[in-house]
């Protein structure tokens, strides 16, 4: 059996579990939307396999912007997973050369075919062990009046693909309750890790466009909490103490090649795993000199190998790693550690990475919506790492607004005590759902 995605459809809340913005009674449940064209007769086609477009598009797209959020040299957690997602269902309503930029940004080369393997992925398989959630949510304000195409072409599109539940909200009038009503399905549809992403709602927001992905795994082979202890982290800035944990004598995938090596631990029956790619030093966790320490902190920064080949090279590597062969893993010694990352200045990365006019109210070009731009961008993302496994969740919302009106060696050794970069990644598609880089961790008393 292979990992669990499903797109959740869920009912944001309850009314006996919300109040009003006056405080005086319970909030009204969200009024759901749909498209007008019958999907029975609608002609929607589908992938029955999976080819290499996602490989190409979101590891390409998770590629680009991990480098812009390494810049700092500090620590980065982030879904391309989601952020895909999110833009490709305003893609689905763009057009212009606003639709090229989004699509060039995406490696988009063909957008059926784009939508037809998203929507095979979320036809996934379940296990116990791993459960994968992806959710796509339109709240449109119920006092503007957008495009017919809207509901004659847009939603429908997006409702088979991508699974899209639209809502009635009321940003304009009673902005209070719908942000609550937004947290709330935000909550629900992160396992709790991110409860709210939104301190408020923009009044002259006329239509916002929210993902979440939520990811459990328990490790294929669990750490023992006994054999968890404090030990040393090599990092860029200063050395600190952590909660590393401890194992060997396990059997993983290992692989190295042009002076880096890449370890891949599963998660449940092995359909997703966690990349974790060093520098390859030898004799790893042998004894060092500070002299040697320091060089090596300088050399690892910001795991500089991984970035000097081309995306085809970044996902080689990858897919090598988790092909590889297992091997005895002797040692393994990885921290405990959690991530909770809000990625500042979304709209200027996005812009840098050359999507511009969609977030220009003159440029912008949205006819499957209406006369609109995107107003606002936000992308938060939660890892929590431990002995049992790892939980992960991420929320994308774009805020529309506009003019709407109203491996060789018989046995390694693998210490990660130095800086690493990591992907939870799904082994079928070779698709990268969260990535990270830790350059420093904070120390423990």
């Amino acid at each position: 059996m292979g990992n669990k995605i499903k797109y959740m459809c869920m009912a944001v809340m309850a009314a006996s579990m919300l109040t009003s913005c006056n405080g005086q009674g319970p909030a009204e449940e969200p009024v759901k939307l749909q498209g007008t064209i019958d999907k029975a007769v609608a002609d929607y086609p589908a992938a029955s396999e999976y080819d290499a477009t996602l490989l190409q598009g979101i590891n390409g797209f998770a590629y680009d912007m991990a480098q812009r959020l390494a810049v700092d040299g500090e620590n980065y957690f982030f879904s391309p997973y989601s952020l895909c997602q999110a833009l490709s269902v305003l893609d689905n309503a763009a057009g212009g050369e606003t639709k090229r930029q989004i699509e060039d940004l995406l490696h988009i080369s063909d957008l059926m075919e784009w939508n037809m393997q998203m929507g095979l992925y979320g036809l996934g398989k379940e296990s116990q062990e791993e459960e994968l959630t992806c959710a796509n949510s339109l709240w449109i304000d119920k006092q503007c009046e957008l495009s017919e195409d809207i509901y004659e072409k847009y939603l429908p599109t997006v409702e088979e693909y991508y699974f899209v539940q639209s809502y009635q909200a009321d940003f304009k009038k009673n902005p209070e309750q719908t942000k609550e009503q937004i947290n709330r399905w935000i909550s629900e549809n992160t396992g709790g890790m991110i409860k709210s992403f939104n301190d408020q709602v923009d009044q002259d927001t006329v239509l916002s466009l929210i993902n979440a992905v939520y990811f459990y795994g328990e490790w294929s082979y669990p750490f023992e909490a006994n054999d968890t202890a404090p030990q040393t982290f090599h990092g860029t800035k200063e050395e600190s103490t952590v909660s590393m944990m401890h194992q060997g004598g396990i059997w993983l995938s290992y692989y190295e090649k042009d002076g880096l090596c890449g370890l891949s631990l599963p998660y449940g029956e092995g359909s997703i795993v966690m990349n974790i790619v060093m520098p390859k030093q030898e004799e790893q966790g042998a004894p060092e000199s500070e002299s040697q320490k320091t060089e090596d902190r300088q050399e690892v920064s910001a795991v500089e190998l991984f970035w000097r080949g081309n995306n085809e090279d970044r996902n080689a590597f990858l897919t090598s790693l988790m092909a590889a062969d297992t091997v005895r893993i002797q040692r393994l010694r990885m921290p405990k550690f959690q991530a909770d990352y809000m990625v500042d200045e979304l709209i200027g990365l996005l812009e840098g990475m050359g999507l511009v006019n969609a977030f220009d109210s003159v440029k912008a070009e949205f006819p499957g919506i209406g006369n609109v731009y995107v107003s606002n961008a936000a992308h938060k993302a939660k890892l929590e790492v431990d002995e049992l496994g790892s939980r992960a969740a991420a929320v994308t919302e774009f805020a529309v607004a506009g003019t709407a009106e109203d491996i060789e060696d018989d046995y390694v050794e693998f210490v990660v005590d130095r800086p690493f970069l990591f992907t939870i990644q799904d082994k079928q598609t070779g698709m990268i759902l969260f990535m990270g880089q830790v350059n420093n961790l904070e120390g423990i008393e």
